[in-house]
């Protein structure tokens, strides 16, 4: 009878599907539902076991794991990303971080200027475009 290994699976919405991923090994996979994801991840972990040699399941085997759940302070955040202004949205970290991706990339972006000229500013629609 083969042995088993009882491992944690964190699997999570992204998009239309589902990410699942085990931490002990870091191994992910996905699929479109939660039961799919939760088989795919299962199929990768055995394929693992079968094909790893027991130095590198010790090399990746994260056996101090804990899970558990923290509470962080937050600033509350209205719509969107940043602080409003005029129905405008100051750029945020992310999106600045975006921009600059873009430049290097060479990928035009519409701009709006800010009153303040070390800012730039998008429509709300603008940066939930970038971010997605």
């Amino acid at each position: 009878m083969p042995q088993s290994r009882r491992l944690t699976a964190i699997i999570e919405r992204e998009g239309d599907g589902y990410v699942s991923l085990c931490p002990e090994l870091d191994i992910a996979s996905q699929g479109d539902s939660l039961e799919e994801a939760r088989a795919n991840l299962i199929e990768a972990l055995t394929l693992f076991f079968e094909t790893a040699d027991a130095s590198e399941v010790a090399q990746r085997l994260h056996s101090d794991l804990f899970v558990t759940q923290v509470e962080v302070p937050v600033r509350p955040v209205e719509r969107g990303i940043g602080a409003y202004d005029s129905g405008r949205t100051d750029v945020s970290e992310r999106a600045e971080e975006l921009l600059r991706e873009a430049a290097r990339d060479k990928v035009s972006l519409p701009l709006v200027r800010s009153k303040d000229p070390g800012k730039l500013n998008l429509t709300n629609a603008e940066i939930e475009d970038l971010l997605t």
